[in-house]
């Protein structure tokens, strides 16, 4: 019987791309070990909100809870932290002895990568890309010491095993996972009624651009054009740079015209509602120009016929190729 933990440094409780990540993983380990013992290790105590909402109701997952009852327990400065997870994950793996322990969170990776009778076990799910200037200290070990990596683009593999030769042939390709979903709304184009309907959907931060896309209903009113924009989530991004972006991000959700937040949803749900739209918001900030990553909220939307506005990036050019009317949005904005 195949045995997997799976822990990713998310909050479950909360919908964006990492937390769908984990439940996607989820859900392809349990069809394909149907057989099997699937733990879900969650960083925080799950309220029934976000992925948990789904996960909670999933058949054949252990969902375990970090420094609860059954697991080694951290003092209350160490809650929380890399070595109090890691401690958490040797502790279930004392317990149950897992085939494989699958990990999105560099830190955490590194705290086990160290330990030899667990990194031939451990599969490390790696967001960032190596540093050019060769001064990964945390990333080098995982890559080395790791039985098994995982990224999410071709390009991703080839830089890290370019720049770090012993991730050749033992690093995966896992793109992002979109489940199919019969849309439930009137998935209608624009017209003179509805006029052009954007959506976001996801986390709520400075790189993610997402302040610029409450502006875009009085830039296209200037322009002539009717517009509208439809928000999904509620994971708002306190930033450390700019202490009033929480609270000025909250003010919009309710004080914007022709902006409608709809909260969090369940990733099937908000996929459906995306049908109803004209184009998707997943335009980043220019510091990520040099992405290798796809978003899964651009797929999500593919899924559901609706094109999306995207940076101008090599992977998305890859995909979508030079010419594609969406690529970079100085146009929307300008």
């Amino acid at each position: 019987m195949m045995k997997c933990l799976v822990y990713a440094d998310v909050n479950l409780n909360l919908i964006d791309g990492s937390s769908i990540w984990v439940q996607s993983v989820v859900e392809v380990l349990r069809s394909v070990y149907p057989d099997g013992r699937i733990v879900l290790l969650s960083r925080e105590p799950m309220n029934g909100k976000g992925v948990s909402a789904t996960l909670q109701k999933a058949e054949g997952i252990d969902i375990r809870i970090c420094d609860q009852a059954g697991l080694q327990q951290a003092r209350n400065e160490d809650r929380g932290t890399a070595g109090s997870v890691a401690r958490d994950i040797l502790s279930l793996d004392t317990q149950i002895g897992f085939d494989r322990i699958i990990l999105r969170g560099t830190e955490i990776a590194a705290g086990l990568a160290a330990v030899p009778a667990v990194a031939p076990r451990l599969w490390a799910y790696l967001l960032e890309s190596p540093d050019l200037g060769g001064g990964d200290e945390t990333l080098v070990p995982v890559v080395r010491n790791a039985g098994g990596l995982l990224v999410q683009t071709d390009a991703q593999r080839s830089l890290l095993e370019a720049l770090i030769p012993e991730a050749s042939n033992k690093t995966s390709i896992l793109p992002p996972m979109v489940s199919p979903v019969h849309p439930q709304a009137d998935a209608t184009v624009a017209d003179a009624q509805h006029g052009v309907r954007f959506i976001y959907s996801g986390k709520y931060s400075y790189a993610w651009n997402v302040e610029a896309f409450f502006d875009i209903p009085a830039r296209c009113s200037e322009a002539g054009i009717a517009a509208s924009v439809t928000m999904i989530g509620d994971k708002v991004h306190k930033e450390k740079d700019d202490p009033g972006f929480r609270n000025r991000i909250l003010r919009k959700f309710r004080e914007t015209e022709n902006v409608t937040w709809h909260g969090p949803m369940e990733r099937k749900d908000a996929i459906a509602v995306a049908a109803a739209h004209d184009l998707g918001l997943c335009w980043r900030n220019d510091a990520l120009n040099d992405s290798l990553e796809i978003s899964t909220k651009f797929l999500e939307f593919a899924s559901q016929g609706v094109p999306a506005v995207v940076n101008r990036t090599a992977a998305y050019e890859q995909i979508l190729g030079r010419n594609y009317p969406y690529l970079q949005a100085v146009w929307l904005m300008s």
